[in-house]
């Protein structure tokens, strides 16, 4: 089960680093925030989609020993 909450770790923080993003304000502010803001949701799904995918597999694993 370790091998797959080392990447978890990872994949966490690819979830909070777009997050923080869309969490400034300032981004809002710059003439091409909106798209970069677009952008970042984009990043952020995906991570999500692949936390879901690492804990559907981790629960699988778990469930297993």
């Amino acid at each position: 089960a370790l091998e797959i909450v080392r990447p978890r770790a990872g994949i966490d923080a690819r979830v909070a680093e777009p997050v923080a993003r869309l969490e400034d304000p300032s981004l809002y502010g710059s003439p091409d925030g909106m798209q970069r803001a677009r952008g970042l949701q984009i990043e952020l799904e995906d991570a999500r989609r692949e936390l879901a995918d690492a804990m559907g597999r981790w629960e699988t694993v778990a469930g297993s020993e």
